[in-house]
């Protein structure tokens, strides 16, 4: 990713949206079901705000308030705050916002289960959101991962030119580790016309269920 030196201010709004998944295959109800109680404690709103703590300290920004709740009978969402000086509070507060939402679900029919992790990490000034995404790949472990940034609004370079995105990826390579990369079939669109990127993460054969493997790739379509 090649960075631009810019005049003043960046006011280019960064947002990385991510989609975690983990699944489980059983043909009794009460392993699925204890797959979802034990990832929904993982991912309650205490260690929901937590992690997004984690985040915030990942990209340097500066949590100003955190807001979380749980739900019945599972699932919970957290939503922080942040700056990247605490003196800008003001001029960030409707556009640097950390959230994450959890769904879990079970399909009896299909003896499945899933626990999505839904999260959004957008900032404007220098802070690079997708910078964070190795370390929440490596926190999660996700089965699969949606993975998607874009870059709005525009800012300008030291000779007053017009700048629509600021260290937009091109590759994998611009997000992860070889070694986590390793772990995961890609499948990449680069749109840097539209200040754009997304990929799509599945974690190779690892001893998965057949079932459970064929999930995975319809998804993964």
């Amino acid at each position: 990713m090649q960075k631009v030196k810019l005049k003043d201010f960046n006011n280019l709004a960064k947002t990385l949206s991510l989609n975690f998944y983990h699944f489980c295959y059983a043909e009794q109800t009460n392993v699925l079901e204890d797959f979802i109680r034990r990832r929904n404690s993982c991912y309650a709103a205490e260690p929901l705000k937590r992690m997004m703590r984690e985040v915030a300290d990942a990209i340097g920004a500066v949590v100003l308030n955190t807001s979380v709740q749980d739900y019945l009978p599972y699932g919970a969402s957290a939503a922080v705050l942040v700056a990247e000086h605490p003196l800008d509070a003001a001029m960030h507060l409707d556009k640097s916002h950390l959230t994450v939402h959890t769904y879990p679900e079970i399909c009896s029919e299909k003896h499945m289960a899933s626990f999505r992790l839904d999260m959004e990490v957008s900032t404007c000034g220098c802070l690079l959101p997708c910078s964070v995404l190795e370390f929440l790949m490596e926190r999660i472990r996700p089965d699969l991962a949606w993975v998607d940034y874009r870059v709005r609004g525009f800012t300008r370079d030291e000779q007053g030119a017009i700048c629509l995105a600021d260290g937009l990826p091109e590759s994998a390579r611009d997000l992860l580790s070889e070694k986590t990369a390793g772990l995961y079939e890609k499948k990449v669109i680069a749109a840097p016309e539209l200040s754009y990127f997304h990929m799509k993460l599945k974690r190779k054969d690892n001893g998965m269920s057949a079932e459970l493997l064929r999930e995975l790739s319809l998804m993964f379509q």
